[in-house]
């Protein structure tokens, strides 16, 4: 399949006109306009909104164009088939590096590229094509937007092709330094931001409500699993637990928001799907869209995220704390720095993570006071250092280059 372009109004005129775009966001993923969930999706969604000299060249999709027809965004869509050569798989396997082969997307965005008047090129998802990037551009600033806190592959080198690397985090920052001969480029953090105004706290009695329309019992505690059923979200622990509360403590309650990631279940994952279907301890919602997620979020009590790889700024963590959840997560990657035991959530260390799971659910179902103090600490945290204001003020700076106005502070208030 040939590659195809597809331009928002905005962006029709660009190979053919002397507007000069201040920044060209390169994504090689889809869904923007967001018409699903996803963290890049919707900050680059923002990033478009609130500066029209910036243009975005990502992959087609029906329905975010048919979204974008009516907006001001300047966005390029290309529609490629994606390949996923025997060689990628195997090296999949091997290093984790992306199965897709991205060279169509690539040599259409390259295109593009030299076509436009543009000096400043943002880089998101994938490091992968930074060396092919710098090699046709070696005259323009490069910036890669690490929105992870570890990549599953090997990228040592790969950061001497950007002149900025933007990390969420300060320990993603150190991370980078710690697993690398050396690291080149400027670091600037930018941490992730939610929409405090949409996720936001209710009361016991609204919350009871809320309980009874899922087919809850308003009386019990509700534990929110707010992720993708993945083996790196800690699923073999969610299955653990379910079956140790299904014996020890009833009136502990499990919602499990997200399906499986894939359909070849096997052991104890293909254990666990047949306890979503079957238990009372469990209300599993396989699907829902973005709208409705934080009435979810509002039924809970408390939210689980045993993450076993080092995660980076999770949505779904600080969705949970702007909705007022205390986080009980695992003690790696950034749930180590918005999350302060006692304070907001609880880290669980992952070498017993069992065990302190568990702990640390009888501890908060066991305490209302607690639990009450910790939300509103959650919901304070979040207004005060996780709101996509603030985001979005951080990204306004640097693209102005003010980077000394940028607030990376994570902190207690």
């Amino acid at each position: 399949m040939k590659p195809k372009i597809y331009t928002t109004p905005a962006a029709k005129t660009v190979l053919n006109s002397d507007k000069k775009y201040k920044w060209v966001h390169l994504w090689a993923g889809k869904e923007v306009p967001p018409t699903s969930g996803g963290s890049f999706n919707h900050l680059i969604n923002d990033i478009l909104k609130q500066n029209l000299d910036h243009l975005l060249i990502c992959q087609y999709s029906a329905e975010s164009y048919r979204l974008a027809e009516s907006s001001k965004a300047s966005i390029i869509y290309v529609e490629f088939k994606s390949k996923v050569t025997f060689k990628s798989r195997m090296k999949h396997r091997l290093t984790g590096a992306h199965p897709i082969n991205y060279e169509d997307f690539l040599k259409k965005s390259f295109d593009v590229i030299e076509k436009i008047k543009c000096d400043n090129i943002m880089i998101w998802g994938t490091p992968l094509y930074l060396s092919k990037l710098r090699a046709a551009f070696p005259k323009k600033t490069i910036v890669y937007n690490q929105r992870y806190f570890e990549h599953a592959y090997d990228i040592a080198n790969q950061y001497d092709y950007c002149d900025i690397l933007l990390t969420n985090t300060i320990g993603a920052s150190k991370l980078a330094f710690d697993m690398n001969y050396s690291v080149t480029p400027l670091i600037l953090t930018i941490p992730n931001g939610v929409e405090i105004d949409t996720f936001t706290p209710i009361t016991r009695g609204e919350k009871n409500e809320l309980k009874t329309s899922l087919g809850i019992e308003p009386n019990k505690f509700v534990i929110v699993f707010p992720s993708k059923l993945h083996p790196y979200r800690g699923i073999s622990y969610l299955l653990n637990w379910i079956k140790y509360f299904e014996k020890e403590n009833p009136k502990i309650h499990f919602l499990v928001m997200g399906d499986w990631t894939t359909k070849n279940l096997k052991g104890i994952y293909k254990e666990l799907n047949a306890y979503l279907h079957k238990t009372e301890l469990v209300t599993w919602i396989k699907s829902i869209p973005r709208r409705d997620i934080p009435i979810i979020y509002k039924s809970a009590d408390v939210s689980l995220m045993p993450g076993v790889l080092r995660d980076g700024m999770s949505m779904s963590a600080i969705e949970s704390l702007s909705s007022g959840l205390p986080v009980i997560a695992t003690q790696r990657g950034s749930y180590s720095e918005i999350i302060k035991t006692d304070y907001n959530g609880i880290l669980c260390k992952p070498e017993n993570l069992f065990i302190e799971g568990i702990c640390s659910i009888e501890k908060l179902f066991s305490n209302p006071e607690l639990l009450r103090a910790m939300s509103l600490n959650a919901r304070e945290y979040a207004i005060k250092r996780l709101s996509r204001q603030k985001l979005l003020a951080n990204y306004k700076f640097f693209f102005k280059g003010e980077y000394t106005k940028i607030d990376n502070d994570l902190s207690l208030p």
